[in-house]
């Protein structure tokens, strides 16, 4: 045998000596009630209850999907160095009498050597699901037939959130690519997405971003709802909601903004829509949510004139305009 042929070998068996070291640490399953936070635990900031009231109903409607890592105190107990938010949402259905201090819990046993260090790894390395990645995991299970307060139920989300990321799964294609790049944030999605129609939020994006190449959501919000008017113009306000809806006019829920503020996408006398919904920017800023029509208006005020039955001459101060 040679000195070579002698080294390899040698380094084979140690490698494999490591694997089986790694892989030395039992998993097994202890009750609910054996187990506490461990103090070697890196989470040393409270749990929020909203991050725990989040959890607990994926891990009531689909149980635990990873193991706690613990490691053995001398009084008997394990101590939870790895998924402490988990056991925590797990002890609130304990204290609500959905689980038993007997349920059965799977753990990772480790020594507390190494507690600390699978900790700090665990928190450190992980990431949170990109947003384009929650409008396809949200896209599926609504095309499984869930709606939306089902899926925020089930994933830990609430059910406004649900129907945003849903919202955004109409975005256009190259658009979504975009966003999955982060070439695009969520919320100029959001405001490219008040257009149902794909091919005209491409136009927009590339129109806006040839102007600007920063992309403000206001600029796109301005493009888009060019030819729409708020619901406090004086102009709707004086037709009245019922009789604009009854001559074909549409006004759209706001999807991405407080509840409360609401604009109406005008729909002339021949049916021909003036543009899409106008939202928010979907982060509690109201950006260009308070725009007023600033091209098409002769043509809104005219078709608005015909509705309530004012003269197509009549002067445009007539009760349309303060």
């Amino acid at each position: 045998m040679s000195v070579t042929e002698s080294k390899a070998k040698a380094v084979r068996k140690t490698s494999t000596k490591k694997v089986t070291d790694a892989g030395s640490r039992t998993t097994g399953a202890a009750p609910l009630s054996a187990f506490v936070v461990s103090p070697l635990n890196a989470r040393t900031i409270p749990y929020s209850a909203e991050s725990v009231e989040s959890l607990a109903p994926t891990i009531r409607s689909v149980g635990l999907l990873q193991n706690l890592v613990a490691h053995a105190l001398p009084d008997g107990q394990l101590a939870v160095a790895s998924g402490g938010r988990r056991l925590t949402a797990m002890n609130l259905w304990r204290s609500q009498q959905f689980l038993t201090p007997e349920h059965p819990v799977a753990f990772k046993r480790v020594t507390e050597d190494m507690a600390a260090l699978v900790s700090y790894i665990e928190n450190a390395q992980r990431s949170d699901m990109h947003a384009a990645e929650q409008i396809a995991s949200f896209g599926t299970l609504a095309a499984q037939g869930k709606t939306a307060e089902q899926i925020g139920a089930e994933a830990g989300y609430s059910t406004c959130h649900v129907q945003r990321m849903l919202k955004l799964e109409n975005l256009a294609p190259s658009l979504l690519r975009l966003l999955a790049d982060d070439q695009l944030t969520v919320e100029q999605c959001q405001v490219l997405c008040l257009e149902d129609n794909q091919e005209r939020q491409v136009r927009v994006y590339e129109s806006v971003k040839a102007q600007w190449p920063e992309l403000p959501a206001t600029m796109l919000k301005k493009q888009i709802t060019d030819k729409e008017i708020s619901v406090t113009d004086s102009r709707f306000l004086f037709v009245g909601r019922e009789a604009y809806e009854n001559a074909g006019g549409v006004v759209r829920g706001d999807l991405f903004q407080p509840a409360g503020r609401r604009r109406n996408g005008g729909r002339s006398a021949a049916g021909n829509p003036y543009g899409a919904e106008a939202e928010g920017d979907g982060a509690g800023n109201p950006g260009a949510g308070g725009l007023e029509v600033e091209h098409g208006q002769d043509d809104i005020t005219l078709a608005l004139r015909r509705w309530s039955g004012i003269p197509h001459d009549a002067q445009a101060g007539a009760g349309l305009h303060q």
